[in-house]
């Protein structure tokens, strides 16, 4: 498959990456959700399926996958194939996010979902869960949904807690460009 760069991080990643959303979780936003699963919602069953998908997109060439901590089991789903199939950390680029808690507790129909919120706290807290199951293979670790405001204002301690040479890239912004650039110069670590 072809390789292409990951915006400004450096990185080359598969033109096609797997997001890991709807096969972390029992509950999820896409239509048929339910039936993609069979209504089976054991762990072991999902995580079962989940290495099936990641089997066929590694077989097609994806090496570009997609995770967040509000993803489930995501994470170590995706940490266990990686290890159960000895795939080199050379040979995969893997993307998580922190800023949104799991919170529906492996229900279908959860009160809520998850919980979105971007304190030192709760990076201090996903980042250690984060490492817990991909260590060794992360190569981006990204803010969910997060605007400049919040970044400026609750990253500039966190991004100093946060152990850069574990091969952490901080990625682009999801914000409008002009807006991007014209606060990146504040950020700390610019």
């Amino acid at each position: 498959m072809e390789m292409r760069a990951l915006g400004s991080t450096g990185l080359m990643v598969s033109r096609m990456g797997l997001g890991m959303a709807a096969l972390g979780r029992p509950g999820y936003i896409n239509l048929e959700h339910a039936a993609d699963l069979a209504r089976d919602y054991d762990e072991a069953a999902m995580e079962g399926r989940t290495f099936e998908v990641l089997d066929a997109a590694w077989d097609a060439g994806v090496c570009y996958f997609d995770v967040a901590r509000s993803y489930g089991l995501g994470e170590r789903f995706l940490g266990n194939w990686l290890r159960r199939r000895a795939v080199s950390p050379e040979s995969v680029t893997v993307g998580s996010k922190w800023g949104y808690t799991y919170t529906a507790d492996w229900q279908i129909e959860a009160q809520a979902h998850e919980i979105k919120e971007h304190s030192l706290a709760t990076l201090e807290r996903q980042w250690r869960e984060t490492m817990k199951f991909l260590s060794g293979y992360l190569n981006l670790y990204q803010i969910h949904s997060a605007t400049v405001a919040q970044i400026i204002s609750n990253l500039q301690a966190c991004h100093l807690n946060v152990d850069r040479a574990t091969a952490t890239r901080w990625s682009e912004l999801a914000e409008p460009p002009e807006l991007y650039w014209s606060t990146r110069s504040k950020l700390p670590w610019n």
